[in-house]
């Protein structure tokens, strides 16, 4: 019985010790400027890799991610393929970047499988995408 008094004792002692010295290393908050929607005639840059053909099959070509600020990250489900690149453009417009990465597409796949394909159940996409806005000069290695 005494055993296990010292043993709770020494298991308490030992975790208030360790929480005096620790220190939480959180990261500091900064003021982010707001962004800026872009306007709806400014040219959105798509370069991939992903993409989808004129016969509704997903694309894939080796890209590298643009060289700038990522200014996040963005999902749409359940996308008709003639409403993926419109959606792609506005969503890099409202959130002010100029280029879009496209990370994944899934798909072509039907929201109720058992229906056959029509304008109630088209066949749709799942997209990912990067919005990045271009580095403000050469020398800025942020």
């Amino acid at each position: 019985m005494m055993t296990i008094r010292r043993l709770t004792f020494a298991c308490t002692a030992l975790m208030l010790l360790m929480q005096i010295g620790c220190e939480v290393n959180r990261a500091r908050s900064r003021d982010v400027p707001s962004q800026e929607s872009l306007a709806a005639e400014h040219p959105i840059e798509i370069p991939g890799p992903y993409s989808i053909g004129e016969d509704g099959t997903v694309d894939y070509r080796s890209v590298p991610r643009p060289n700038g600020h990522m200014l996040g990250t963005r999902i749409s489900n359940g996308l008709p393929r003639e409403q993926a690149k419109e959606w792609i453009q506005r969503t890099a417009r409202a959130m002010g970047g100029t280029t879009v990465y496209v990370r994944s597409i899934v798909g072509p796949y039907l929201l109720d499988p058992e229906d056959p394909v029509d304008e109630d159940n088209p066949k749709v996409y799942d997209v990912v995408i990067e919005v990045w806005e271009p580095r403000s000069d050469e020398h800025d290695h942020s």
